[in-house]
């Protein structure tokens, strides 16, 4: 029998307050100054703030501060087994952790009140984007690129010079930058650049982008989530109940987002479904998060004081959605009446040998099992008077279907 595939088109909003959330017990000296970005390389936490950088290799426990006393971190990037920053005060490269630093500035202007303020990196280059302030201190106007870690950096991107870029991302060496009607790429190293076109609009006002392997994620101020899944060749749209306003973070089993006063969101499926808000204490706003290996760490300001506070929770325990099927498969059994208040009947068209077992699991929008049983014959009927009405997915080996409880 053919199998038909219907892809989900609709989203799972849960709120939740998590109390697997913890905050880590040791903080940076200066911790109420946390707020310009927090990476991770090698599950090495990196925390830049207008004080100074700070590092952890025990997922928050502890600190070492390595640099830049009393003056502003802004960003950081990891070329090779290097660390390279943007400060007030210019770009520095250290080759030994933190021990040492040696100022990068060779070809880009250091005079005020020009600030470089963001910077990135992948095999062949670094990237560092340049504020004009006379244009306002969100927008980076020029771009530089560097091939040998800074020694030498050469202006790039003249077509985006003197377009508000909201934001600036690398992947794969190819280079992204996000203005407000377009999304601007090259894939030369900004000798050349181009735009996608469908599905977007004039009229959309675009904020964030994330890209993880063949995955590109595109929000816009309207909350919509633009999702491809081939490079940006074909797209599906999304919604979030709040736009991503922060940052947004893709590993190869979660993307991330935070908003400012709306917690954070995640999703197991590339986008199809998401569990959120997600709160921590009641936080005035969320100012960053990140990711490693283990952990999700967020940097939120809570409502009884100013100081921020870093929490972390095991990216285990966001893990709950992953049992959720984003795709519906109908071949081998049917289900009625759907929707259903007391009993359903299941008939599957498999011929059951006499010693096999088929067995029909029922999930809830968690991808919990609510309810487990096995089938005796080609037709079973099933009470299901004890779940809570709602939707749920129906699973007989790899086939999935939808269920409501009335």
């Amino acid at each position: 029998m053919k199998t038909l595939t219907i892809f989900v088109l609709f989203f799972i909003f849960i709120n939740h307050g998590y109390s697997d959330w913890e905050p880590c017990s040791g903080l940076p000296d200066n911790s109420e100054t946390l707020s310009q970005f927090m990476k991770v390389n090698d599950d090495v936490l990196h925390i830049g703030t207008i004080s100074g950088l700070h590092v952890s290799m025990n997922n928050g426990d502890s600190w070492n501060f390595i640099g830049f006393n009393s003056r502003v971190v802004y960003d950081i990037a990891f070329p090779d087994d290097k660390l390279i920053v943007a400060t007030s005060i210019g770009i520095f490269l250290s080759a030994d952790m933190g021990q040492n630093w040696t100022l990068k500035m060779n070809g880009i202007s250091d005079s005020n009140p020009n600030v470089i303020k963001n910077i990135y990196s992948c095999e062949n280059f670094v990237l560092a984007s340049k504020i004009d302030r006379k244009t306002g201190p969100k927008y980076g106007n020029y771009l530089y690129i560097s091939k040998d870690y800074g020694d030498n950096w050469v202006e790039i991107g003249s077509v985006v010079r003197d377009l508000p870029i909201l934001e600036l991302y690398v992947h794969d060496c190819n280079i992204y930058a996000v203005t407000y009607y377009k999304i601007y790429f090259s894939r030369d190293e900004g000798k050349t650049w181009d735009t996608f076109l469908e599905p977007f609009t004039e009229f959309d006002s675009f904020t964030k982008i994330a890209i993880h392997n063949d995955c590109i994620y595109i929000f816009d101020v309207y909350r919509n989530i633009y999702i491809s899944l081939d490079k940006g060749v074909t797209w599906k749209t999304r919604e979030l109940l709040h736009k991503a306003e922060v940052i947004v973070s893709v590993t190869d089993s979660i993307v991330f987002i935070s908003t400012y006063s709306n917690g954070v969101y995640f999703s197991t499926n590339n986008g199809d479904n998401w569990i959120g808000p997600i709160k921590i204490n009641n936080p005035i706003w969320t100012v960053t998060h990140c990711i490693n290996s283990e952990y999700v760490f967020v940097i939120e300001i809570p409502n009884d004081q100013n100081l921020p506070r870093i929490y972390r929770i095991k990216t285990s325990d966001l893990g709950v959605l992953a049992s959720v099927p984003s795709e519906i498969t109908e071949s081998t059994f049917s289900i009625h009446p759907n929707p259903a208040t007391e009993y359903i009947t299941i008939q599957t068209s498999e011929v059951l040998e006499t010693s096999a077992v088929l067995e029909v699991k029922i999930l809830n929008m968690l991808g919990e099992i609510v309810l487990s049983v096995n089938l005796e014959s080609q037709s079973n009927r099933i009470d299901v008077s004890s779940l809570t009405p709602g939707m749920y997915f129906i699973s007989i080996g790899n086939k999935v279907q939808k269920f409501i409880k009335l």
